[in-house]
């Protein structure tokens, strides 16, 4: 008598993992011939394989109109499409290879540069209303900042350059990036500076919208890029758990 814990379905081949009484590691059924039967210790093997490919990212911001929102945006519709939940930094893992959640630090009263900061992005409030405070709590508690911005051209705004400067002071990886370059080039460049530095909590930062019109959807394009990218990796076993 086999008994049938559980049934995975594999390149259209069912793998059904049975109990100790099987003698050998794989048993093919002669009644169909893609019906695998997997001793026990292969599918712990199976199951250790799955559960280190899996990856909980976080992408963090001060929800700040532009670069700061475009990748909150980009994360909650990456989550949406997966079908995946907005998780907080409590949460557990989903059985998708890839979480990311969303989180970051804004100014105490959801201050933003165009008024307060819608309440579908999960942020947490600072204890006072300097814009700085935020900046400075979200560098701190990243691995990494990645500072997006349209072009060599454009001087950094206020917000960007006190990002910049606290990076630096806390002595914190920081990767600017310019969005006029192709995308999957810079999307590679992204993923493997977040593997060389072991980055699992991201902030992202640069220039707000009044400062940089346009640079929200050109930003949200390319986190949605970055994610896309990252889970291709992530699922080839190509990234750090």
């Amino acid at each position: 008598m086999v008994t049938i814990l559980k049934e995975l379905t594999l390149s259209g081949c069912a793998f059904i993992p049975t109990d100790s009484d099987m003698k050998s590691d794989f048993y093919i059924s002669s009644d169909n011939p893609c019906t695998i039967f997997l001793e026990q210790p292969l599918l712990l093997l199976m199951t250790e394989m799955s559960e280190a490919n899996s990856f909980v990212l976080t992408i963090r911001s001060g929800g700040e109109t532009g670069v700061d929102r475009a990748a909150l945006d980009a994360v909650l519709n990456y989550n949406a499409t997966k079908n995946l939940p907005n998780l907080d930094n409590n949460a557990k893992k989903s059985s998708s290879s890839l979480s990311v959640q969303v989180t970051g630090w804004c100014p105490k009263g959801r201050l933003a540069d165009e008024g307060e900061i819608p309440s579908k992005y999960p942020l947490n409030e600072t204890p006072n209303k300097e814009f700085s405070q935020k900046i400075e709590w979200n560098v701190r508690d990243a691995d990494a900042t990645l500072v997006l911005s349209s072009s060599t051209t454009l001087q950094p705004d206020t917000g960007t350059n006190l990002t910049l400067k606290a990076t630096k002071k806390m002595n914190k990886p920081c990767l600017p990036i310019f969005l006029d370059g192709d995308t999957e080039t810079n999307a590679g460049e992204v993923l493997r500076w977040m593997n060389d530095n072991n980055v699992k909590d991201l902030n992202v930062a640069g220039p707000c919208e009044s400062y940089c019109p346009g640079i929200h959807a050109n930003a949200r394009h390319f986190v949605t890029s970055l994610l896309e990218m990252f889970e291709r990796n992530n699922e080839a076993g190509l990234l750090l758990s």
